[in-house]
């Protein structure tokens, strides 16, 4: 008899438990929202150009950009030279080559680097160069010439530079062995435009 009232207690009480139970989470749910967002943004143009040529082409690769370092020679009077070959550089002569405008038509701001090259190490001559009319600078072969260096903002133009070289007629006295064995000379003309942070 005992045993019945416990096991009827018992029974009562998981009973109340499991109605106090559903009770329970039906009237005591969590509140529960969301929301949800979106934002648009354009990616900043990148355009740079020399005179009317964009210095990337459509596939993201460098354009070549022509130049002719040596189109003019003239003696170093300013003159015409007539006592040279024509298209051909020996002590005495001297010339000069400008670069068109770099705009930037960029939407981000930029710094311009300008570099000038003469490969040839071994058999360059005693050149000298300088910038819209600066002083005069020894120029090593293979040495990267840095003809100038500037910030150019968005919608900037950086004005074109003039770069002039001279072989002085009496530079190292005796200048004979750059004849005997003439050396074609290649010069590249680098532009580069960085981002600035």
């Amino acid at each position: 008899m005992k045993k019945n009232v416990i096991f009827r207690i018992a029974a009562i009480v998981l009973m109340c438990t499991l109605v106090t139970a559903c009770f329970a989470s039906s009237t005591f749910a969590k509140y529960t929202s969301g929301a949800e967002g979106t934002a648009t943004v354009t990616v900043a143009k990148w355009s740079i150009k020399v005179g009317a040529n964009d210095i990337v082409n459509a596939a993201g690769t460098p354009a070549s950009v022509t130049f002719n370092l040596f189109d003019t020679i003239k003696d170093t009077d300013g003159q015409n030279e007539t006592d040279v070959a024509s298209g051909k550089i020996a002590p005495g002569t001297q010339g000069s080559f400008k670069f068109d405008d770099i705009k930037n038509e960029s939407e981000v701001n930029t710094e311009v680097t300008i570099k000038l090259t003469i490969d040839d190490a071994a058999n360059m001559p005693p050149l000298q160069y300088r910038v819209d009319g600066g002083a005069w600078t020894n120029w090593a072969a293979g040495e990267n010439v840095i003809v100038d260096k500037e910030a150019l903002a968005m919608n900037g133009t950086l004005a074109g530079k003039t770069i002039e070289w001279k072989w002085d007629f009496n530079a190292n006295g005796v200048d004979n062995p750059y004849g005997i064995n003439p050396a074609t000379l290649n010069a590249t003309l680098a532009i580069v435009v960085d981002q600035v942070d």
